[in-house]
């Protein structure tokens, strides 16, 4: 069976051909892709010339809006000169969106389709309303980045796609998303031929599956192209109340497939990100940490005897249920799920970052304790100091001690039990403002 890498290689001593700077775009392995039979004995030079002659094919972005005048504008913009048909399903806009959306593109396609808490039926409707046969799905609050570029050409990426793979109606096709915090969510699932059998399906975290498949994932193809992505500012999110209204339709979704593991890993991920965005005056509830915990243990024992399944699932799940039995102290619950995690993913770097976390959490507790210790011990009124009768060199050790643990209640104690006048008083006073400076001056920096 030939594969579009075999025709890859045959293509490296012309660097030249758009076929072959083409097939760049595609960053799925090549060995992967089959490769049409028609193409595998014909001429080099026969190839390259009939693809040179064959037609971009036509797309359709295909946008979903509900009061969305903070970023509409910046999503179509950066479509225009990389799709054929721009279609807008709104749900219901009350601010300025459609006006903006009526001054870009031709208002007949702009359908309503008011939002009924289930992001796979509007999606879906974009099945129904698009002319062309590629769609591109893509939200109000994403762009596509560097979209002017014929290196990344989605028209491009596609062409060859349709020209090389056999079958490239049984795959969807994915882009990287880019948050704006750096982050990337790699291979998201975000193109798909409209003659295919995809659809989306779940009512948040949707996901195009095939529906000849029973609704399960098969393989996609990802493309070198990147969605710039902001929804998920800390701002924006409190603005439109994303978070509350994930895990509501989580819930639901965890009801009505019980079975279906993957919401509850969903849920409990996306309410440890929730926690993760909250003030430090609204931390969350222990029991909410037990959720947490409770879904995911759940989740992680229905994948026990396939931990690689979903790998990207397992890892993120394993760390997130080891990072909130640090939250809770217990260091048992932390280390069973730390084995299992540094077991099964040896190079995931987030296994150094909760390595180092829970260091950071037993140190801490070691020097509170310590300070404790010998504060009851030695700072007491039987015990006294050959060195300095006030024991001033002891206090202001433990001042150093409390500040290298970032134990701000110690400092504060031991600050204002120091002499008011005393020379130890100032030297304390002289060190905790050359770190505030010190604080000061990375900032200004920044």
């Amino acid at each position: 069976m030939y594969t579009i890498y075999d025709l890859y290689k045959k293509l490296e001593n012309l660097p030249q051909s758009q076929l072959k700077k083409d097939i760049s775009l595609i960053k799925t392995d090549l060995t992967q892709i089959k490769l049409k039979d028609e193409l595998s004995m014909p001429c080099l030079e026969n190839i390259i010339c009939e693809y040179d002659k064959t037609f971009y094919p036509k797309i359709t972005a295909g946008i979903i809006t509900l009061n969305e005048e903070r970023c509409i504008k910046r999503c179509i913009n950066s479509l225009i000169n990389e799709v054929d048909e721009i279609i807008v399903i709104d749900g219901g806009s009350k601010d300025n969106t459609l006006n903006i959306i009526k001054k870009m593109i031709p208002f007949e396609n702009v359908y309503k389709y008011l939002w009924r808490n289930d992001f796979s039926l509007q999606r879906n409707y974009i099945f129904e309303k698009a002319n062309c046969n590629w769609i591109l799905f893509i939200d109000s609050d994403e762009y596509l980045q560097n979209q002017n570029s014929s290196e990344f050409s989605l028209k491009s990426a596609l062409r060859v796609l349709e020209y090389l793979s056999k079958d490239f109606l049984e795959h969807c096709f994915t882009l990287d998303i880019r948050n704006s915090d750096g982050n990337i969510d790699y291979d998201m699932k975000r193109i798909v031929n409209k003659k295919s059998d995809f659809r989306f399906y779940g009512k948040v975290h949707e996901e195009l599956l095939r529906v000849d498949s029973n609704m399960k994932s098969t393989q996609s193809i990802s493309i070198n192209m990147i969605i710039e992505h902001d929804g998920y500012d800390i701002d924006v999110i409190k603005i439109k109340n994303k978070q509350k209204r994930n895990l509501k339709l989580l819930k639901e979704m965890i009801q009505i497939e019980p079975e279906n593991k993957k919401w509850l890993f969903l849920y409990a991920r996306d309410m440890s990100i929730n926690h993760q965005n909250l003030l430090h005056s609204d931390q969350p509830a222990l029991e909410e940490i037990y959720e947490i915990i409770n879904h995911l243990e759940m989740y992680l024992r229905d994948q026990e005897s396939d931990i690689f399944v979903n790998s990207n699932y397992n890892a993120y799940a394993l760390f997130i249920i080891c990072n909130q039995y640090l939250k809770l102290n217990d260091i048992a619950g932390f280390q069973k799920w730390f084995t299992v995690f540094k077991t099964s993913f040896p190079h995931c770097s987030d296994i150094g970052y909760l390595e180092l976390l829970y260091f950071n959490i037993v140190y801490n507790y070691r020097i509170e304790n310590n300070i404790l210790k010998i504060e009851k011990e030695y700072m007491s009124k039987e015990s006294y100091s050959v060195v300095n009768s006030t024991k001033d060199h002891l206090q202001f050790l433990l001042l150093l001690t409390a500040d290298n643990s970032n134990n701000f209640e110690a400092i504060e104690k031991i600050f204002l039990r120091l002499p008011q006048e005393s020379i130890l008083k100032k030297q304390a006073e002289n060190y905790l403002i050359s770190k505030i400076d010190k604080i000061k001056n990375v900032l200004s920096s920044i």
